[in-house]
Order: C-alpha cells, then structure tokens, then sequence
C-alpha cells in the first residue's frame, strides 16, 4: 500500500522543489562553528534542495543519472538562471555564482 502511494504521489511529478529557512546565526556542532550546511533527500524523482543559513543559500540537487541524461550540466543552468535573474532585477550577484556560470562556459 504504501508503495502504490508513493508512485501515486510522483508519477504526476517531474521534480520536488524543497526550500528549508535555517538560522540567520552561526550554530555549533560538536564545538566547532558550522560554516555551511547541506541537504540531501534521495526520491523516486530529481529533488533540489536549498537551505538557509547565516546569510547563504546553500542547495543540492538529487537525481539519478541513470534516467536524466547530461545531469551534470543542471547545476550550471542553475547557476546561469541565478546570473540573469539578478541582472534581470539589478542586483549584485554573488561571486561564487558568477565564477561557476562563466567556468562552465569557458570549459564546454
């Protein structure tokens, strides 16, 4: 039964989109300062994941390479989304984004 629920909740679905505030100050684990965190959640289709934390954005993306051809490239469409969604609305683009688009393009 719960099988045939799950693949009745995804079938319809090509990707599940998660996005999880965290806090907006640094937190410790095990008595060191985290600097970053990372989510991962493995499905039966593609999930991304982004996470907040002191600021940042952090972000995954889970897919089987299996079944999604070239997945490599997805993070440098993200990446390249981002660019011109910041230049769409005049913002600052962070750097580590910036660097990330142009290098794809620069090694295809």
């Amino acid at each position: 039964m719960a099988q045939q629920t799950a693949y009745d909740t995804f079938v319809r679905h090509s990707l599940v989109f998660s996005n999880v505030p965290g806090p907006p100050r640094p937190c410790s684990f095990g008595g060191k300062e985290a600097v970053g965190v990372q989510m991962f959640f493995n499905n039966l289709i593609p999930q991304v994941g982004l996470l907040s934390y002191r600021g940042l954005i952090f972000g995954n993306m889970t897919v089987d390479p299996d079944t999604l051809p070239n997945c490599e490239s997805l993070a440098y469409h993200y990446s390249q989304a981002f660019v011109n969604l910041a230049n769409a609305l005049d913002v600052d683009i962070p750097k580590s984004i910036q660097d990330h688009a142009n290098h794809h393009k620069s090694t295809s």
